[in-house]
């Protein structure tokens, strides 16, 4: 049975390291750790219930960050000099996300047992996407797999850097929409039915635009279960929806019609098929299995109809040109940089300069919506709060009218 045990160790040089490994014994971990060049201090099972933090960074995802870092000191190692296994040892040790460390630790024992590197990766395709393991594998192959530890590196910063973009520029919108929803809800359930009474408690029949609220109001307390139920299948059932092909399509088509939202898309979609296409054939991997792991992490169906044609066109003798263009999705200027990339035979470095320019393209396009984004909010929210206001405010100018006649 295999377990997880702790150890403490000491290199050549006195360093000490601890970390965690599985295997089936205690006698196995050690063997295992002195077959590395280390000086075993201590081992022991680890049978101590994980901590609430423990469970939680259990859970957390391997983003393209941490594989940048992962192969950068990957790449480090072994211009060093070390070993194979044991530079895998020392990054299983190193990691501090846990899934990531469990999956280095099972792919050194697989290497270990004589298998190719690139073949243990791809037993994880969780955590490793299909470009990470086709590079491994065209480096290992090659003998050039530091230099392509390296040119992954710079690629996962790359796409870490647009990503921390994306969030930065969408997260604004959600949060001040989600705190908008909150305060109306409250309003709704609580302070509508409170004012309510207290109209009918003086006998004033409120205006239109109050009793609209009112009746929302007395809807969603008396139904709020039914109400919330109904919300939560139709998000279920639109999530279902978007997951299938046919959904995937739609979306994609709906976002690509969106004014604003299009030019976002379109060049963070260039931006991101160049980066991989052009990081795969500069490592050398084929033209087809390049197309292949770009179809695959596209994420777009316009961009995945049109690799899939490119690969016809190839398998045909012609290029990749035509069939992007066919996509309506790439801008005229990306056509032209391919097409001359591939009449001089300098492709994968003609769509690394086109990754560079559309990058900050994206970048500066997603400044931008969230400049223009604010003020619509602000209007939104201001139209929200003001119609409210003015519900509220227009019976209370019945009750002073009232008053004032009396």
């Amino acid at each position: 049975m295999v377990k997880t045990f702790v150890y403490k160790v000491r290199d050549q040089l006195g360093r000490a390291y601890a970390g965690e490994i599985r295997a089936d014994t205690k006698e196995a971990v050690v063997q295992r750790l002195r077959e590395n060049g280390y000086i075993v201090t201590k081992v022991e099972a680890k049978t101590a219930t994980p901590t609430v933090s423990e469970t939680f960074s259990g859970l957390m995802p391997v983003n393209a960050r941490d594989l940048s870092v992962m192969c950068r000191q990957f790449a480090a190692m072994i211009n060093a000099g070390l070993p194979l296994l044991k530079s895998l040892s020392i990054l299983a040790e190193q990691t501090s996300k846990p899934r990531l460390r469990t999956a280095l630790a099972d792919i050194t024992r697989e290497v270990e047992a004589g298998s190719s590197l690139w073949g243990a990766f791809t037993k994880y395709p969780a955590i490793f996407p299909p470009l990470m393991m086709a590079m491994i594998r065209a480096g290992e192959t090659g003998g050039i797999l530091a230099e392509v530890l390296n040119r992954l590196a710079k690629h996962f910063e790359k796409e870490y850097e647009l990503k921390e973009k994306i969030k930065t520029a969408t997260g604004y919108p959600f949060v001040v929409s989600l705190f908008a929803l909150a305060a109306l809800a409250v309003m709704i359930i609580f302070v509508i039915p409170a004012f309510a009474d207290m109209l009918n408690s003086l006998n004033i029949e409120p205006p239109l635009p109050t009793r609209v609220l009112m009746a929302g109001s007395t809807l969603l307390k008396k139904y709020f279960l039914i109400v919330l139920l109904a919300l939560a299948l139709a998000v279920a059932a639109l999530a279902r929806y978007l997951r299938s092909p046919q959904g995937k399509k739609d979306l994609d088509r709906v976002i690509l019609r969106i004014p604003v939202v299009k030019e976002v898309v379109r060049k963070i979609a260039t931006a991101r098929l160049t980066r991989t296409l052009g990081t795969l054939l500069g490592s050398g991997v084929p033209v087809m299995q390049a197309l292949e792991v770009a179809e695959e992490t596209s994420g777009n169906s316009a961009i995945i109809k049109g690799l899939a044609r490119a690969k016809d066109s190839i398998r045909e003798g012609e290029g990749l040109a035509g069939p992007l263009k066919a996509t309506e999705v790439f801008y005229p200027m990306v056509i032209q940089m391919i097409t001359v990339g591939e009449e001089t035979g300098n492709l994968d470095s003609m769509l690394k300069k086109v990754a560079d320019f559309y990058e900050k393209e994206a970048k500066y396009t997603l400044d931008n919506f969230s400049t223009l984004v604010e003020p619509l909010l602000i209007g939104f929210l201001g139209v929200v709060v003001g119609g409210m206001i003015i519900s509220f405010l227009w019976p209370l100018l019945k009750i002073y009218e009232s008053v004032k006649n009396i």
